[in-house]
């Protein structure tokens, strides 16, 4: 990859992985209004963050005889990535996904809290909105999202 595109790449990944997602969700907050939106801007940019960099290690860590093998039968750039690189990262990038799906799934509570959207704020929504009937539920609502990932 030549450094011009790579260095401004880098210097992104670091800036979203250098500040913490509740700060993140205050600037979104502040920036585009209480509710979902923030919530889901923050979250996108705290995964961008934490992805990128895992893949990128993962992505340097191959093993580059497949990837000499393919080039020796005169594939395209394409190819080589899809008989290659993916084949040797691919278990990696699952594993990464499923943990930030979870991750997402806790920081949604955390974010919330700010008012960057959430489970507080929609707890908070339908307490407000509803005659009592509905706040018991909510809870247990979130355990049954939350849990199976944990299994």
């Amino acid at each position: 990859m030549p450094i011009y595109v790579s260095a401004p790449v880098r210097v992104f990944i670091a800036l979203c992985r250098s500040f913490h997602p509740i700060i993140i969700a205050i600037l979104f907050v502040k920036s585009v209004g209480f509710g979902a939106l923030a919530g889901i801007l923050t979250l996108i940019v705290a995964s961008i963050g934490f992805i990128a960099k895992l893949f990128a290690e993962s992505i340097e860590e191959i093993s580059s005889k497949q990837i000499e093998a393919i080039k020796s039968t005169g594939a395209s750039f394409g190819s080589i990535i899809i008989f290659s690189v993916l084949p040797q990262v691919f278990s990696r990038f699952i594993g990464f996904s499923t943990y930030q799906f979870d991750s997402n799934l806790r920081n949604s509570t955390m974010i919330g809290i700010v008012g960057a959207g959430g489970s507080p704020d929609e707890l908070d929504r339908r307490a407000r909105g509803s005659k009592g009937n509905r706040e018991g539920i909510d809870p247990i609502g979130d355990l049954v999202l939350w849990l199976p990932p944990q299994l």
